[in-house]
């Protein structure tokens, strides 16, 4: 399964250029050190942010790296994971069943927006690439049907504890 396989990896990038450089530089040792698989790095920047800024200040120079725009909704549903840090969208890819592996802020405080009631079956926190291998093996590829079908459970859990339908009443309360 992972010999001949691309795996799709959305990568969410954080507000800060600085952090997102971090990021992709992660990405880039993780590239070194994959062993057999193949990734595709679908890199979305923060939605505050311009795609250009990100070009002009990170290599993004590989086949595998795709800047990709568009909802987060569309992006996710196709991935096989999701790597990000402190953003919410960590905890939205749990929503949609989607393991997700924050990425460690290796210059200070790692922010981890995961409730501490949600499992480790389906996330980890990565400082290195050997960690983020290890994880990707543990959340992915050797992930068994008994443990697919309790995170199908528990996304449908972090959906109702944590989202609420968006309605009329809820868009008039946050004005």
């Amino acid at each position: 399964k992972t010999e001949n396989h691309i795996y799709k990896i959305l990568v969410t990038l954080p507000i800060r250029i600085e952090d997102s450089c971090d990021i992709i530089n992660f990405i880039h040792e993780i590239d070194e050190n994959k062993k057999k698989l193949s990734f595709q790095w679908r890199i979305k920047p923060h939605p505050s942010i311009n795609p250009n800024d990100i070009k002009d200040k990170v290599l993004i120079q590989s086949k595998d790296f795709i800047l990709v725009s568009g909802s987060f909704y569309d992006r996710i549903k196709n991935c096989h994971l999701l790597l990000g840090n402190a953003s919410s969208t960590i905890l939205e890819a749990l929503s949609f069943g989607i393991p997700t592996i924050i990425a460690a802020n290796r210059n200070g405080i790692t922010d981890n927006p995961i409730p501490k009631n949600v499992p480790k079956d389906v996330w980890d926190i990565c400082y290195t690439a050997n960690e983020f291998i290890d994880a990707f093996y543990r959340l992915v590829i050797n992930k068994d049907k008994e443990l697919s079908a309790s995170q199908k459970k528990l996304s449908e859990n972090i959906k109702s504890k944590y989202f609420e339908p968006i309605d009329k009443n809820l868009i008039n309360k946050l004005i």
